[in-house]
């Protein structure tokens, strides 16, 4: 009896220890794009927020940055959805590796070719080597043609603000604000980035 009673315990903690397993797979998987494995919308929110408080805090700067791919629709309607896809995960994997290699600077997927950086306590001449750096190294994604601007490259434009916030301010705010200046750099040219430290043109 002993035995059995014994057998049975271990057979339900190992439930227990499959469901908890499962439980944070789930949890990971709901924080997460599918596509490009980066923290989705839903994350960046909560992310975004909280950062925003920790700044508030400690009145410091957030910086929230807006980049989006040039010319996608080109490159899906050139070489189709599939490959498309691939240069999505490609972008996503060196804002990995930057959000890996760089204190409290976090990256996101925001939807579409459209992704997000966050920045807590940075200097504006940080954000922008970073901004550089990443322009640099999505140089580096080839693709067979040349896009309209005769690149045969992956090209980003990137916009951002970098300022301390008051207590009238909301993450909408910034991102409102970084999606203005991301626009600008787009009528400007693209393949470049551009930050804001105030709420001014």
């Amino acid at each position: 009896h002993a035995e059995t009673v014994h057998k049975e315990r271990l057979r339900v903690q190992k439930l227990q220890q499959e469901m908890l397993l499962l439980n944070e797979q789930l949890m990971v998987q709901s924080q997460h794009d599918a596509l490009t494995g980066l923290p989705n919308r839903a994350c960046l929110n909560d992310f975004a927020e909280t950062t925003l408080t920790r700044a508030l805090k400690n009145n410091c700067t957030i910086g929230v940055e807006i980049l989006d791919i040039d010319y996608f629709k080109n490159i899906n309607d050139s070489y189709g959805h599939i490959e498309g896809d691939r240069y999505l995960s490609a972008v996503a994997d060196v804002l990995r590796r930057i959000s890996d290699e760089y204190e409290d600077v976090f990256t996101a997927r925001y939807g579409g070719d459209e992704f997000v950086i966050i920045y807590f306590n940075k200097q504006n001449s940080e954000i922008c080597d970073i901004m550089e750096l990443l322009k640099r190294e999505i140089s580096m994604i080839s693709i067979p043609d040349s896009n309209p601007d005769g690149k045969s490259y992956i090209t980003l434009s990137q916009g951002c603000l970098n300022k301390v916030p008051n207590p009238a301010n909301r993450i909408w705010d910034f991102l409102a604000w970084a999606d203005k200046t991301l626009y600008e750099v787009k009528r400007n040219g693209k393949d470049n980035f551009h930050l804001k430290d105030s709420f001014k043109n």
